[in-house]
């Protein structure tokens, strides 16, 4: 599943990185896949999304909310 897979890398990677390296780090999931995935997180309260000054989006894990192991699906 593809949130379980972005929880893993971000957990991985560490607290903050760019959605391209998010990309980057999950090369079996297509872009829609890991956008909502993100989505899907950053509703959740596992991570944020911001934009930074160079107007380049970023990801960081929220350290006060644990990911969960079981995350529920995502319905579109």
């Amino acid at each position: 599943m593809a949130v379980e897979t972005v929880q893993r890398v971000l957990q991985l990677h560490g607290r903050e990185c760019l959605i391209e390296e998010l990309m980057d780090l999950c090369p079996e999931l297509t872009w829609n896949q890991v956008f909502l995935a993100v989505d899907h997180l950053s509703r959740t309260g596992h991570i944020q999304l911001k934009i930074d000054g160079t107007r380049n989006y970023r990801v960081k894990v929220l350290p006060h909310k644990p990911f969960r192991q079981d995350p529920a699906p995502i319905v579109a």
